[in-house]
């Protein structure tokens, strides 16, 4: 199932961040999205998202345009924002399936167990959310991957905070997303240890200032 945006233009508090931006991605596809900051990387994950109207263009999925099915559209990515977006009352395990719960309602205690085990939180499913470290909370957000069947990921600067072995951890689940057929799009200012399909250089889209 492709999914594609035509002709994209984008606007941030009145200015025009990129401008005639198109993007695919096929089944088992990886797009790291670079350029410097301010270049429209987190804009673009946003517009993909749906969290975001783009100011021209559209997005489709093979089978019909996002706004004509915008919960369609939901139930097939997975978002994961520059903030980590937990509830800090709530335990490591609490906030996961919270999160779940919203997309799949019948989320298994297993799935979520699996999850939290595989970034390395196992030890933490009890523990509130505010007592985790950076790396700790990272890892949290990026477990909700694990919790729901999404084709699509968008990641936005996903490594922030990660230690090696964590980073190692990511790439291992990236891959296995792909090999799965699965996509991403994945924001980011750093090399990943992974191999990208393809680069989206956002400084090429760069909107001209207005005369």
């Amino acid at each position: 199932m492709h999914f594609s945006g035509t002709d994209l233009s984008c606007m941030r508090g009145g200015r025009a961040v990129f401008d005639r931006l198109s993007v695919t991605l096929a089944p088992g596809d990886i797009l790291t999205l670079t350029g410097r900051n301010g270049s429209g990387k987190t804009s673009l994950l946003r517009l993909m998202a749906g969290l975001s109207p783009p100011a021209a263009g559209a997005f489709s999925w093979q089978d019909g345009p996002v706004t004509e099915d915008p919960e369609r559209h939901f139930s097939r990515i997975a978002y994961i924002g520059h903030a980590d977006a937990l509830k800090p009352v709530l335990t490591a395990g609490e906030n996961l399936r919270h999160w779940a719960a919203m997309r799949e309602p019948a989320v298994s205690v297993e799935r979520i167990s699996s999850a939290l085990a595989t970034f390395g939180l196992a030890p933490f499913t009890d523990t509130a959310a505010r007592y985790l470290s950076a790396g700790q909370r990272r890892r949290l957000a990026l477990a909700r991957l694990l919790t729901v069947d999404a084709p699509l990921w968008l990641l936005d600067e996903p490594t922030i905070a990660l230690d090696a072995d964590s980073r190692a951890v990511l790439y291992d689940v990236l891959k296995q997303h792909r090999d799965a057929g699965g996509m991403a799009a994945i924001a980011t200012n750093v090399a990943l240890e992974i191999e990208a399909t393809r680069t989206l250089d956002m400084a090429a889209f760069a909107a001209e200032p207005a005369a």
